[in-house]
């Protein structure tokens, strides 16, 4: 016969493996979730990766090379121009060079892991 303080532990230790199994589950789920959403991100801005890599790439294999701010003017027009002192539109979009740059950075570095993903690159660096 157990005592009561073994059928409790026992209790105890069958309701903490669930807990854990449970706690893998959602863990895997959230995982799984997450790679969704970072992939459908990816493909959405999957146009502009392409548009950034042509315009480094082909540059410099002509011997040049655009820089970030030349790209981001190009793809990003609308961050460069003047806002509108006399427009009362409040969802005026405010200029802003700086995010523009950035956001070319992280679009190219995004288009080198991906076309390295792809194979369309060498890890290297090599095409």
């Amino acid at each position: 016969m157990f005592s009561k303080k073994e059928k409790n532990r026992e209790t105890y230790n069958y309701h903490l493996k669930q807990i854990k199994y449970l706690k893998d589950k959602l863990n895997e789920r959230e995982e799984q979730d997450r790679g969704v959403k970072t992939l459908r991100k990816e493909f959405e801005n999957y146009d502009n990766y392409l548009k950034i890599w042509d315009l480094v790439e082909g540059k410099k294999s002509k011997g040049g090379r655009w820089t970030w701010k030349e790209i981001a003017r190009e793809l990003f027009p609308d961050d460069f121009k003047e806002p509108d002192p006399f427009s009362d539109d409040e969802t005026t979009h405010m200029p802003n060079p700086e995010s523009a740059i950035k956001k070319v950075q992280k679009y190219f570095r995004k288009a080198n892991t991906l076309s390295k993903k792809m194979g369309l690159i060498a890890q290297d660096g090599t095409t």
